[in-house]
């Protein structure tokens, strides 16, 4: 019944037609059209895969501990299989809540709002980006460069990082598009179209992917992209900032050092050893040690 009601719909039967030609040629036009209808992430075609990227490509973070390589014992073995096993099925989602099924569901509304709003108001553009993993990224991205807005603000870039359970169309991107700033806002793995899961190997991979798509789709230079991000944003910030020194400035708001003392708090306290080595090894966020 429901596919017949959706055939018989002149409106679902124009956004199939629209959908149709856009996934066979994004050209201005079929974006334009597309635009105009809120549907599943996925279906919407992917406009810059970082595989064709001519950017300078950073180096990984150094894989969770140094030294962890060189114990190869019984007991380290099982408990790096503890580890990866608490971190990807319950650490992660307690540390960035936004990837559930639960948060996406209950925030969808309030993003689907806003992402009509700065469209109207700020002419805001959809992107789908696609990581070398294969990942795809949800994106929003408003031009300044053209409004002759706040002085010359709107040449330089602000791109945002959100925090755990934060999405970017109801985000901090509010504060530099209201100084005339051109934004991006971007999804975390798991949060709203996004794929994946926030790890600290793929969120590096989103932020990398996110600052080639600046510099070789929309013609941004790093020495004109600065990064605004607060909470566990700073974590990809500093990570931005300690691999791409070119950028023009980074600002962290209400982030932390490490997450380990933050996760052992939230922990009871007969699991704290547990919970460090499991930091330790599968979530170390460790702002402090990029940016030293």
């Amino acid at each position: 019944m429901r596919g017949v009601g959706r055939v018989l719909n002149p409106t679902y039967s124009e956004f199939i037609a629209v959908l149709s030609r856009a996934q066979r040629s994004l050209s201005t036009e079929n974006k334009e059209a597309l635009s105009r209808f809120d549907f599943e992430f996925w279906a919407w075609p992917v406009e810059f895969d970082v595989a064709s990227s001519r950017l300078r490509r950073p180096r990984q973070r150094p894989d969770r501990d140094g030294d962890a390589g060189g114990r190869g014992g019984p007991s380290d073995w099982l408990m790096k299989l503890c580890a990866a096993g608490l971190v990807r099925t319950v650490g992660v989602r307690l540390t960035y809540p936004g990837c559930t099924g639960l948060m996406n569901a209950v925030t969808r509304p309030f993003v689907q709002q806003a992402r009509a709003r700065l469209r109207s108001e700020h002419g805001a553009e959809r992107y789908k980006l696609r990581t070398d993993s294969g990942y795809e990224i949800e994106v929003f991205f408003v031009d300044k460069r053209r409004s002759g807005g706040s002085g010359d603000n709107g040449s330089t870039l602000v791109v945002c990082c959100e925090g755990n359970a934060a999405y970017p169309e109801i985000g901090a991107t509010g504060v530099p598009l209201d100084a005339g700033y051109s934004v991006i806002g971007w999804h975390h793995p798991g949060f709203g179209g996004s794929t994946g899961l926030p790890l600290p190997e793929t969120e590096q991979e989103f932020m990398s992917t996110v600052l080639q798509f600046a510099s070789e789709k929309l013609s941004f230079q790093l020495r004109d992209t600065t990064i605004l991000a607060w909470s566990i944003g700073g974590y990809t910030a500093s990570w931005a900032g300690a691999n791409y020194p070119e950028l023009k400035y980074i600002i962290l708001d209400a982030t932390f050092d490490n997450i380990e003392g933050l996760a052992v708090k939230a922990m009871p306290q007969f699991a704290s050893g547990l919970v460090r080595e499991s930091v330790r090894l599968e979530m170390n966020l460790n702002n402090a040690e990029l940016l030293c």
